[in-house]
């Protein structure tokens, strides 16, 4: 079917050739030659317009028109003004931009030829952003006016169906909120009444307790238990929105709820569900004046307010979501998700000591990997009491700052983005980069390390309390692999696949549009299911939310719990209480430390680490990040006499070797991340920040620094207004930063010339 755009240059075509007979043209007519190969349409698009000449082809080339509705053709793809009027060429929006630069940047591109060589049935498909969280994105590029098309033909469902009423909606008074085992200092409470299929979308951070019926939320389920239980829930615009959905109640018989409110009981016999929401304020929403990128994330913004897109519940810091847009985006689960999800529970007539479950994501990135490796990990806590997270993606860990493999126990469902749960890993080992592509055999061995951990330490708890109808005497494992899928990267997926042994399988398909296939049967019973790629168009870049991870990291503190980690009798996942945004980190006391006494050994990680001479490790680490590191007694290269090969003329006495390894996997672990502040070679002191308790600093003998560095915004004031003025000085005269024109040999920003042709295009 021919497009508008081409319809009209026919028509015009074969109007010139019945006006000008003496140069006759071809027009285009129903016998279309076949389909020449792309080079040779590409080769020959060029030597007619240098033939020709571009003044010619500036008259008679047809302008730029948006496309119409009724057209099978998109912004990008369709009118442009490149190769022969009747061949429609993809052009990039850097190029689009260029085109619009100058007049000779587009005749450049322009061409009168009116020859039709090439059907209308070899167009490539419609490209562009479809503002849905389930479609998956083909150009990051799309114009503003594409954005608001896609984004007005959404179909119309509302992530909140639930309308508040005086019948449905009750505010709690302080005792009965204490009476559903909430904190009634932390904030006021409302209580929502829904019936099945009734779902609603929140702003903000806060407090969910389930008092009667049941509710679905990214994989996990809610139900009421005799002890009412908490779950903490954050929804910033940084990320989709949670959407809490209400479900018919199982038949599965569950424990009786505990007496809620006697103002709640009529509310309960007259609905399916009764749930409260209550306002939650650790200090999270004030990483927004500590990273400015994310300003904002937690509130409303008085244009939504104006536009009815969010509604006030009555509570302060919390609104409802009413309409999906370009920054409320809820969560939508595929259907393909649906499906793999389903797979995952346990089959109901087996036992539960022949349950064993290890379950493996990959797949590339930019798909929605990490955001099924979390509804996974819902998913499955609502059949077991525990369940173990293996993270191998060093550069978007869901659960603390990058550059750590890491294994964690947790026995709640996970309800917010990744900056929101930082928390302290039963195990970790520290690789200091956000690839393994330079050390990718030491990652390999401490993903081995962790899961002989998890095999010996966690797979079997022994016994553990009954908690309903869930699975305690078996811990199974969700293994979130990196998103390096060509290359050395699928060696060591294949070898992280070997290592683990998983029973299930789900791996994404990196093309759309998604072609649905039925589970691999293999000779080891292994469960491989395809997903459809979730593509998020939220306007933040992986590294804005790893920056943001570090951050939250360092202004977050932790509970401090003795003997975190020592054996495998404590999995409770230690996660902060709250977040201390009232002092930039230059203006915090750190700890101080004798570097003579309280490290055994110092370890450079990375590219280019073995050219650091001990005479210069002092600068390399001031201002660092480094992991704190513990090994066992005994273990090899753990205590190296280091004295005799720290040189004489050294200011300063680090036990540091030069191209030294670092410590082995199988006999340490990394207890956490902390910034070097300060040092000073006169009185060898060391000035550090860390979130991690003091029981915990203790253990650390071993600092290793990789090639991970603190965000810029880690060093600046927020405090500060006044004009050239950071943290009391000067702004000239702070240390690692750089205000103004950069000077140099090469820091000027490069010019993109698009106008030049490669040889074979002339």
């Amino acid at each position: 079917m021919l497009s508008a755009i081409a319809a009209r240059k026919a028509a015009k075509s074969a109007t010139v050739a019945g006006e000008d007979e003496a140069a006759p043209r071809k027009a285009v007519t129903s016998d279309i030659p076949s389909v020449r190969h792309p080079k040779s349409s590409r080769s020959s698009k060029r030597k007619i317009s240098n033939a020709r000449g571009a003044e010619e082809f500036r008259v008679g080339a047809p302008k730029r028109q948006k496309p119409t509705s009724g057209s099978n053709s998109n912004p990008q793809a369709a009118g442009r003004k490149g190769g022969k009027e009747d061949v429609p060429v993809i052009v990039s929006r850097d190029l689009r931009e260029s085109e619009g630069d100058s007049d000779s940047a587009d005749s450049g591109l322009s061409t009168g030829d009116d020859d039709a060589e090439v059907p209308v049935t070899s167009l490539p498909p419609p490209r562009g952003r479809h503002w849905s969280p389930s479609a998956p994105v083909a150009d990051s590029g799309s114009d503003e006016e594409e954005l608001e098309a896609n984004l007005s033909s959404l179909p119309n469902r509302s992530p909140t169906t639930f309308q508040p009423s005086e019948a449905n909606t009750l505010r709690l008074t302080p005792d009965e909120v204490s009476s559903l085992g909430l904190n009634a200092e932390h904030g006021s409470a409302v209580a929502m009444a829904l019936s099945v299929g009734e779902r609603f979308c929140l702003l903000g951070a806060y407090t969910v307790v389930v008092v009667h019926g049941s509710l679905e939320a990214c994989g996990a389920l809610f139900t009421p238990s005799t002890v009412p239980r908490s779950h903490r829930v954050f929804a910033p615009k940084c990320s989709h929105l949670p959407t809490f959905e209400c479900i018919p109640a199982s038949s599965t018989p569950i424990p009786s709820p505990s007496p809620g409110p006697p103002r709640l009981q009529p509310i309960c016999q007259k609905f399916s569900a009764v749930v409260v929401i209550q306002e939650l304020s650790l200090g999270v929403d004030g990483l927004e004046r500590v990273f400015g990128t994310f300003n904002g994330m937690f509130r409303e913004s008085q244009q939504e307010k104006t536009n009815g897109e969010v509604v006030d519940i009555g509570l302060r810091g919390v609104q409802m979501v009413t309409r999906q847009t370009r920054s409320l985006q809820p969560l939508t689960l595929l259907p393909s998700w649906n499906t793999a999800l389903s797979s995952s529970e346990p089959p109901p007539s087996s036992s539960s000591s022949s349950i064993t479950g290890v379950f493996l994501v990959k797949g590339p990135k930019k798909t929605g990997k990490s955001t099924f490796a979390v509804t996974l990990l819902n998913k499955v806590l609502s059949q077991y009491t525990k369940v173990a997270f293996l993270e191998c993606d060093i550069g978007q860990s869901e659960f603390g700052p990058a550059g750590m493999v890491s294994l964690h126990v947790l026995d709640k469902p996970v309800l917010g983005p990744a900056f929101t749960h930082p928390s302290l890993p039963f195990r970790a080992h520290f690789i200091g980069s956000t690839s393994p592509r330079s050390s990718p055999s030491h990652y390999l061995a401490s993903v081995d390390s962790l899961f002989q951990t998890y095999r010996t330490e966690v797979q079997t708890p022994g016994l553990e309390p009954p908690a309903g109808n869930k699975i305690s005497e078996y811990i199974p494992l969700v293994v979130n692999t990196m998103g390096w899928v060509k290359g050395l990267g699928a060696s060591l997926l294949e070898s992280i696949e070997e290592i683990v042994h998983p029973t299930h399988v789900f791996e994404f398909e990196s093309s759309a549009p998604f072609s649905s296939r039925n589970p691999i049967a293999s000779p080891s019973a292994i469960q491989h299911r395809f997903l459809e790629p979730f593509v998020s168009s939220l306007a933040y870049t992986a590294a804005d939310q790893r920056s943001l991870s570090i951050l939250s990291y360092f202004h977050a503190v932790f509970l401090d719990r003795r003997g975190i980690g020592d054996t495998g009798s404590d999995f409770a996942l230690t996660t902060p209480d709250l977040w201390d945004t009232s002092l930039p980190l230059c203006a915090r006391f750190p700890f101080e430390v004798d570097c003579r006494t309280a490290f055994e050994r110092v370890v450079l990680a990375g590219s280019d680490s073995d050219d650091v001479v001990p005479e210069q490790i002092h600068t390399v680490l001031n201002g660092a990040l480094v992991a704190l590191v513990a090994c066992e007694e005994g273990a090899p290269d753990a205590h190296l006499d280091l004295a005799s090969q720290t040189p004489s003329n050294s200011p300063f006495s680090i036990p540091y070797v030069q191209g030294g390894p670092p410590p082995p996997p199988s006999a340490s672990t990394c207890l956490g991340l902390a910034l070097i502040r300060a040092i000073s070679p006169d009185k060898q002191k060391m000035h550090i920040l860390t979130p991690l308790p003091p029981s915990s600093l203790a253990r650390c003998r071993v600092l290793v620094k990789g090639e991970v560095e603190l965000p810029i915004w880690g060093m600046l004031d927020f405090r500060e207004q006044e004009e050239g003025v950071l943290a009391g000085f000067e702004k000239h005269k702070m240390p690692y930063l750089q205000w103004g024109k950069s000077e140099g040999v090469g820091v000027e920003r490069r010019r993109v010339r698009r106008n030049l042709m490669r040889r074979g295009q002339m």
